[in-house]
């Protein structure tokens, strides 16, 4: 994996807010080749640090003096700004990791966290939406022409598989098989898993991949399994269009995004009767508890049932 282009002001990206923290470069470096983090989650750390090291130059703060207080009043001063728990959460938590790096190579001591308390998030239910939502989804691109068949594969792909949009984006040709039934999907921490691809799935792949992206393709377009109009691999940031264009044909007037497929396609597989643990395997969650939350889901869906239809409720 490479890293982005170096620039002056402690990033590897010139749109990066500037930081002057000790060892900052060296530190994104680590999450990003050692690490194996995504370029994304690395901008995230790049902006929570910068908004610290903002406010420890605001304090008047070095920050090789810096305590668990220290930590504790940036974390009301972002809840005043008005970040929410979640986000305050996340911001913690790089400083931690930053931190402890630093400790690591010895530039600072280690900062005790035991006493850093973060505000406590409620624990928000994913948006899913129906079965009959998502075959609307699915066959709303026209593929009478190339672009419709790489939206509905890829529609189709997104639920079929619960892959981020940044896993579909980034797909290679040498890891789908579509005769063998199964896609190796890289997800966060580049963790590898294997998910099966069912027959639906498997029809709309093989009609893209023989009429579709042959004709998208150019001489110098990457092995990527998913081609833009122009034969580049498809920005992450088109796949959230092309689903949210499609949605709005379909008659879907709420919301949704890639995610809202990865939400359906685990709370649909439980509805039907799925393991949890299989389920987890599917969306490379390294925690159980991760994907537990979809059950929620299903138990809110059959509260709501029964208010709505039972006698009693």
């Amino acid at each position: 994996m490479t890293s982005r282009p170096r620039d002056d002001s402690g990033g590897t990206d010139p749109s990066r807010p500037a930081c002057e923290l000790p060892a900052f470069k060296d530190f994104l470096d680590h999450l990003l080749l050692e690490r194996g983090l995504s370029l994304n989650t690395v901008d995230a750390y790049a902006s929570d640090l910068a908004a610290f090291n903002a406010f420890l130059k605001d304090s008047d703060i070095p920050v090789h003096d810096v305590t668990p207080s220290h930590v504790q009043r940036f974390g009301g001063h972002r809840a005043r700004a008005g970040d929410a728990p979640a986000t305050i959460q996340r911001r913690l938590s790089a400083i931690h990791t930053y931190l402890d790096f630093i400790a690591s190579i010895n530039i600072n001591d280690a900062v005790d966290f035991d006493t850093v308390s973060a505000p406590r998030r409620g624990r928000r239910l994913p948006d899913v939406i129906s079965v009959e939502e998502v075959v609307a989804l699915i066959e709303a691109p026209d593929i009478g022409t190339a672009l419709g068949m790489r939206d509905r594969a890829l529609i189709e792909f997104l639920y079929g598989t619960g892959a981020r949009a940044s896993e579909a984006a980034s797909l290679p040709l040498k890891d789908l098989n579509v005769d063998a039934s199964y896609v190796r999907l890289f997800g966060k921490g580049r963790k590898e898993r294997v998910v099966p691809i069912g027959g639906k799935l498997a029809e709309a792949l093989a009609l893209y991949l023989r009429e579709a992206r042959p004709v998208l393709a150019r001489p110098s377009s990457p092995r990527q399994v998913f081609l833009s109009k122009s034969g580049k691999a498809i920005p992450r940031q088109d796949i959230w269009s092309i689903v949210r264009r499609h949605a709005l044909k379909a008659g879907i007037r709420r919301h949704i995004h890639p995610h809202t497929l990865r939400h359906s396609f685990a709370t649909h597989l439980l509805s039907g009767g799925a393991n949890l643990r299989a389920v987890q395997e599917m969306l490379g969650h390294v925690s159980l508890t991760t994907t537990e939350i979809y059950t929620h889901i299903d138990q809110k869906r059959l509260s709501e049932i029964h208010r709505k239809y039972h006698p009693r409720s």
